[in-house]
């Protein structure tokens, strides 16, 4: 978490009421997903209970339930895994090296 001490984090993630666990869903439309609600202008921290354990995840917006004055959604998710190179691989097949995507 940004602008946190070690003390704040480790307390903060000590509080079962400050995070959730969403489970897996094997056999849903789309397969193999977490489907997840948002509170629009909101900001999370999101990350892997037992590590990153894949190469590629996808974030989609349902159309029907995201109006043009929906807020923005923001994301934190701390990298822990170690690789090799970390790559982002955008919708229109352009990739990107890791901490080079701008607004």
């Amino acid at each position: 978490m940004a602008g946190k001490d070690e003390a704040a984090v480790k307390a903060y993630e000590e509080d079962n009421s400050n995070y959730s666990i969403v489970d897996w869903r094997p056999k849903a439309n789309p397969k193999d997903h977490w489907c997840v609600p948002y509170v629009t202008g909101k900001k999370y921290l999101v990350r892997w209970e037992h590590g990153l354990d894949f190469e590629k995840m996808k974030f989609e917006i349902v159309p029907s339930l995201w109006d043009q004055d929906d807020g923005n959604i923001e994301f934190e998710m701390p990298h822990y895994d170690v690789r090799v190179a970390v790559y982002v691989d955008d919708n229109l097949g352009k990739r990107h090296n890791n901490n080079t995507l701008h607004a």
